[in-house]
């Protein structure tokens, strides 16, 4: 009889893994995340705050607990202004925007001051040291300070009847730049802009 060849398992030699490893799909999604946020973060960095065209909405509750929506003050001029108490050139608005408050309420014009970035005691203490007498509200979440891409204040912006952007200030209100936004409220009272009333998201 002629014998049979045996066969023998080397068990000394490593079993490979079938499975790819996960640590390269891992690396991966990380470095897409990463550079998703960097993207987002460079075109938040990049925008300007607007001059002109649609006003973007917003909601706040006033410092008096009253809710103030943007949107809800078509048919109305709006009167925008982006502050906080530790501005320099806050404190040279507030009476300029206080003796416009006073002219023109009785108009039907909207005013809001929007606090940006500020410690709400700190607002509210400013507010009674210059007798700011017009509405004003905390910008929780930063929202409003976001749709009009502020990186500083102080910022003005003047909203028409239809909700449009018609005059834009960045920087601090003065003598020139109130009388012009003056000459364009009383342009705006003696002529609204007619059509139908710009629609916001």
């Amino acid at each position: 009889m002629t014998a049979q060849p045996t066969t023998t398992t080397d068990s000394s030699q490593p079993v490979k893994n079938a499975r790819p490893s996960i640590v390269p799909i891992l690396i991966i999604g990380v470095v897409i995340v990463l550079f998703m946020g960097f993207a987002i973060a460079l075109i938040k960095t990049s925008a300007v705050p607007p001059d002109t065209g649609l006003a973007p909405d917003f909601t706040l509750t006033t410092y008096d607990g009253q809710p103030f929506k943007l949107s809800a003050q078509q048919g109305k001029i709006t009167v925008i202004n982006f502050w906080a108490s530790w501005c320099n050139t806050c404190p040279g608005e507030a009476p300029i925007l206080n003796t416009l408050w006073n002219d023109y309420q009785s108009k039907g014009i909207a005013m809001i001051g929007v606090a940006h970035l500020d410690n709400r005691d700190d607002s509210l203490s400013f507010m009674k040291q210059y007798t700011m007498r017009y509405p004003a509200a905390p910008d929780d979440g930063n929202h409003a300070s976001d749709a009009y891409h502020i990186k500083q204040v102080p910022e003005t912006y003047l909203v028409d009847q239809r909700g449009q952007i018609v005059y834009a200030l960045h920087g601090p209100l003065d003598a020139t730049s109130a009388l012009a936004m003056r000459a364009k409220i009383d342009q705006l009272l003696a002529s609204p802009p007619t059509g139908s009333p710009a629609k916001t998201s």
